[in-house]
């Protein structure tokens, strides 16, 4: 096992980061790292973390890339989507700001993770901007996930299985105690799903 690291604090000091990278990543068709404080964000490879909008702050609260390789993001209560000069353009006004992103395999997913909302509310977003509000979740959402034709999400402690097709919600696995699940990956060849 062999392990580089490409990010510290010594380099995010050297590259001029300020503020704290918020909670999502993406990794470019180029294998490139793409992060973002809330204020700029950073692609990291092998040669080090460049921003990617020089002087022009992003406000950020989520990000991921499109299944047909856009850069979408959620700014305060904005959709926006980075057009061919990385300039964010708005695509629509949320239902409340710092709604969070996830991309799946043919939608993006777009779900509340502030523990204070009254609407805990997952959408999908398809190809050329169409939404659909999928259901609604028992309390805030903090990740979402596909699994073959079916999305996985985190509420509390609990993961839940969502399919589309027959709108069938069911809870498949619970943390112990008050354990608030944060992340979910999942292993399409082994049909493993894992969470922390």
């Amino acid at each position: 096992l062999r392990i580089e690291v490409l990010l510290n604090g010594q380099l995010c000091s050297e590259s001029g980061v300020r503020g704290k990278f918020i909670p999502s990543f993406d990794i470019t068709s180029e294998r490139l790292i793409v992060l973002s404080t809330s204020e700029k964000v950073y692609v990291l490879g092998w040669g080090g973390l460049l921003p990617v909008e020089k002087n022009i702050p992003c406000q950020l609260n989520s990000f991921s890339f499109t299944p047909d390789g856009y850069l979408m993001a959620t700014r305060n209560s904005e959709l926006v989507i980075a057009d061919t000069s990385g300039f964010f353009r708005k695509l629509y006004t949320l239902p409340e700001p710092g709604m969070q992103l996830a991309a799946g395999k043919q939608a993006m997913y777009l779900y509340s993770s502030n523990q204070s909302s009254a609407k805990n509310i997952l959408y999908a977003i398809a190809r050329g901007g169409r939404y659909a509000r999928l259901f609604y979740a028992p309390s805030a959402i903090s990740c979402v996930a596909e699994m073959g034709n079916t999305i996985l999400f985190a509420s509390g402690n609990v993961v839940f299985e969502f399919t589309p097709e027959t709108k069938n919600l069911k809870a498949l696995v619970a943390a112990p105690g008050k354990s608030s699940i944060i992340s979910i990956a999942v292993d399409t060849l082994d049909k493993r799903v894992f969470f922390a």
